[in-house]
């Protein structure tokens, strides 16, 4: 291959280089010695045979649906009131198998004194126009029927912008006043957390103080008496604070 590096330059350099090429032209005896020793494989495939290009100039074109539908057959049905689906049915045909055919005869979406028309001497004529031309009267009334339904539909919009606009109004309101309520709990619960700790604190300095007591004076009872009593109002007056911070 062109561009491939050699492994080992070493290697290579040391291979004994090839003798020159000699040309030898074998004998037809040889040659036939070695078709016999060596046969061809037989072919098992048999050759395709060659393809066969079928032109259309001979083939006559379709002129109507197998069902033997013709132009004619379609304008005397729509002449006789029948649609298109009820010729369909009454020949066994599809839906929409005649829809092709009527595009192709030109005949799509014609009205019954049309197809009658046609019926006429010149079958293959000029289908007629499907309807009389508009007044100047009707089509001058076209653009202000449409402004009056782009100012009824403008005016829709603005109403439900208008709505949404106050219903959006109205959720910010909601969200300010949802706002304030939490800054105020902070607040209240910030004094509450307050004066819990300054009632722990009286409740420490009264309970060493009664201490004391006790251990000066232990015989007055009353006096203990009355400093439980304030150290249990205290303690009840701690717990109450307790449950409304939380």
């Amino acid at each position: 291959m062109a561009n491939t590096p050699i492994p080992r330059i070493a290697t290579e350099m040391a291979v004994r280089p090839c003798s020159d090429m000699e040309e030898y032209t074998l004998s037809p005896a040889e040659l036939e010695e070695i078709r016999r020793r060596y046969p061809a494989p037989e072919q098992k495939r048999r050759p395709k045979p060659p393809i066969e290009i079928k032109t259309g100039g001979n083939q006559m074109a379709k002129e109507g649906p197998d069902s033997g539908v013709t132009k004619r057959i379609l304008l005397e049905g729509l002449a006789a009131g029948k649609t298109v689906r009820d010729l369909e049915t009454e020949y066994g045909m599809k839906q929409n198998t005649l829809s092709y055919w009527v595009k192709k005869w030109g005949v799509e979406g014609i009205s019954r004194d049309q197809a009658k028309v046609l019926l006429g001497p010149n079958m293959e004529g000029t289908v007629p126009p499907t309807a009389p031309a508009k007044s100047a009267e009707t089509e001058a009334q076209k653009p202000e029927q449409r402004i009056q339904e782009l100012t009824s539909d403008r005016d829709r919009l603005a109403a439900e912008n208008r709505s949404l606009h106050a219903r959006l109004i109205d959720a910010n309101d909601r969200a300010d006043e949802a706002e304030r309520r939490e800054r105020a709990a902070h607040i209240k619960t910030g004094e509450h957390i307050q004066a819990i700790r300054e009632l722990e604190e009286r409740i420490r300095d009264l309970e060493s103080s009664a201490a004391e007591d006790v251990m000066l004076v232990p015989k007055e009872r009353t006096e203990l008496q009355r400093i439980d009593s304030i150290i249990e109002d205290l303690s009840r007056a701690r717990w109450i604070l307790e449950r409304v911070a939380t």
